[in-house]
């Protein structure tokens, strides 16, 4: 899948280049939903997992999007879910600045996730352009009893 034609046809906006911010990831018009997740230090591994798997259910397939680098546009499968949640937990320890934030788009491009080096201090943001995606996502989270907050947007 070429990543960059997939993202524009789904409505994120990747930043210019030119900023020197490496590929941040927004929603164009499209964002309805942020559900952002709250971690203590003491929610991993297991709470984060927890939280990962809740998320990725949500979509079919993933695609990962590295802010700054390579391993951008590796897609992972309704199979690879368990292989692409392994991943983001063996690089929790590794989010320590900008360069090493990830951004996942689902495979339908109706969901965002964000894994950056913000998690323990803002939350993790899920941004969705669908308003069922996110009321599946947000019973999810609810059965696992994540701490969460929803904001929405009107128009």
């Amino acid at each position: 899948m070429e990543s960059t034609q997939f993202l524009s046809e789904s409505g994120i906006h990747v930043s210019d280049e030119g900023l020197c911010i490496g590929r941040e990831l927004t929603y164009s018009s499209d964002l309805k939903r942020t559900v952002v997740v709250q971690f203590v230090d003491s929610d991993f591994p297991a709470t984060v997992r927890a939280t990962l798997a809740a998320v990725c259910e949500i979509g079919n397939e993933w695609v990962w999007v590295n802010r700054f680098g390579g391993d951008t546009g590796i897609e992972y499968s309704i199979n690879e879910r368990q292989d692409l949640i392994n991943k983001l937990i063996e690089t929790w320890s590794q989010l320590h600045c900008i360069q090493d934030d990830i951004s996942l788009v689902s495979g339908d491009g109706k969901a965002l996730l964000s894994f950056n080096h913000h998690i323990l201090d803002n939350g993790m943001p899920i941004f969705l352009s669908n308003i069922e995606k996110a009321g599946l996502l947000l019973a999810k989270l609810n059965a696992i009893g994540a701490e969460f907050e929803v904001y929405s947007k009107v128009g």
